[in-house]
């Protein structure tokens, strides 16, 4: 009887850790165009992405999830750093799970890209 019990629960924990691991994969990654309004130090930024006003979180997003593509060089890709970015500048900017943002809402990000052609070789 106690190995049918702990059959019963290793086939239902299972299940479960295979559910899961399924959502996450189907989770959707969205790509956003937005315009650095405000930095802040603790690796937030306040943008205006498509007449919405949203935080990004960015203080997960990996060293090399921060990048510069120079179009002027050939497609050329930095990486580059929070410190690096300015108010004013375009960025890209992917996160998972966003389908539908409301007015100041904080996206947790793990893709930053800057847009804006500023820096030079």
């Amino acid at each position: 009887m106690k190995k049918r019990i702990f059959l019963i629960v290793l086939i239902i924990t299972m299940s479960s850790i295979i559910i899961v691991q399924y959502k996450k994969k189907q989770q959707v990654y969205s790509y956003v165009n937005a315009r650095i309004i405000e930095l802040e130090e603790n690796d937030m930024i306040r943008v205006e992405a498509e007449g919405l006003v949203l935080w990004l979180n960015c203080s997960n997003v990996p060293e090399n999830r921060f990048i510069y593509v120079n179009y002027n060089v050939s497609n050329e890709i930095k990486y580059i750093t929070f410190s690096d970015l300015k108010v004013g500048d375009d960025i890209i900017v992917g996160c998972y799970g966003v389908e539908e943002v409301k007015e100041y809402e904080t996206l947790e990000v793990d893709f930053i890209q800057l847009s804006t052609q500023r820096l030079l070789g």
